[in-house]
């Protein structure tokens, strides 16, 4: 058993001969599900087998409403997983559509030295803007840089960071700051670190 989807729902058909016509007036209510998604089997099988994910999935989503302007809702969860390696012990991503942006309602990241989250939301068409923020930590600098550099570091202590994603798809812009108290950095003892980069 390498997963399952459950779908389900309706579509209120339009009266039309003309097929965008049709798929524009005509009313959506579907939901769907998938469950212990494995992508070790899936991804090659898709003919993608060069990228770096691997775990398993559990996803939901929802669709409502006319097209282009259609609603939707979903929630995804990685299980057991990596990317490029690095080891993900949890993974999980809510989101929702209003008009052209989609909202990233919540994003949790669990891995060896790091946890992270992040919300905004992220405009879809042409120009759309971006205003996600993102924060992230570790108490475990080695842990993270051996399971993300393969190499390890003499340092102890833990750093957070929150970055600021700003402007368009096409023209990002960044704001990032970092605080850490209680370094080690091979003998070199820091009381305090703080600073911001644009």
């Amino acid at each position: 058993d390498h997963g399952a989807l459950d779908a389900h729902g309706t579509v209120n058909v339009a009266p039309s001969r003309d097929f965008e016509r049709l798929l524009a007036d005509s009313r959506y209510d579907m939901s769907a599900g998938l469950r212990d998604l494995d992508l070790n089997v899936w991804i090659p099988a898709a003919g993608y087998p060069e990228i770096p994910l691997l775990g398993t999935v559990d996803a939901t989503a929802r669709v409502r409403g006319r097209y282009p302007l259609v609603s939707l809702t979903g929630d995804l969860d990685l299980a057991n997983g990596s990317i490029a390696r690095m080891p993900i012990d949890a993974f999980h991503v809510g989101v929702a559509t209003h008009g052209r942006t989609l909202d990233v309602t919540d994003a949790r990241l669990a891995a060896p030295g790091l946890t992270a989250t992040a919300h905004g939301p992220v405009g879809l068409r042409p120009g759309g803007a971006i205003a996600l923020d993102v924060h992230a930590s570790t108490d475990d600098i080695p842990a993270l840089v051996q399971q993300v550099a393969h190499t390890n570091v003499a340092i102890a202590g833990g750093i957070e960071a929150t970055v600021q994603i700003d402007g368009t798809l096409g023209k990002p812009t960044f704001a990032a700051a970092f605080d850490s108290s209680g370094l080690d950095a091979y003998g070199l003892k820091i009381d305090s670190l703080f600073g911001q980069v644009k």
